[in-house]
C-alpha cells in the first residue's frame, strides 16, 4: 500500500482557529493496508472490407474489493478514516474505425 504519515491527536491553536496535528511516528513511516483489484474486458472485432466494428464489455474492480486508496483524519486529528475506492464498474462501448 501507499506509505502515509500517521498522525497524533492535535492541539488546538486559538489564535489561527483551527486544530493542528502532530506526527506521531516518521514521515511516511507507515503503509495503507494491501490493495488488490481484478478487472476484466471481453471484446470482439469485425472486419468489413473498409471499416472495423468493436465492441466490448470491462469491468472494473470486478471482486468489489473495498480497497484503501488514502487516509483521512476528523476535523481534530482524534479518528482516522481510510478511504476506499469505487465499487464495481461495468463499461460497455462500441467502437467503429475506418
Amino acid at each position: 500500500g501507499n506509505p502515509f504519515t500517521p498522525l497524533a491527536p492535535s492541539y488546538y491553536d486559538a489564535s489561527a482557529d483551527v486544530f493542528v496535528p502532530a506526527a506521531a511516528a516518521a514521515p511516511l513511516s507507515s503503509r495503507i493496508d494491501g490493495f488488490t483489484q481484478l478487472d476484466v474486458r471481453i471484446d470482439k472485432t469485425w472486419i468489413f472490407e473498409t471499416w472495423r466494428l468493436k465492441l466490448y464489455l470491462e469491468l472494473q474492480n470486478a471482486t468489489n474489493a473495498a480497497n484503501t486508496e488514502a487516509v483521512d483524519y476528523n476535523y481534530d486529528y482524534t479518528e482516522r478514516d481510510d478511504i476506499t475506492g469505487l465499487p464495481i464498474i461495468p463499461s460497455l462501448g462500441i467502437r467503429a474505425s475506418f
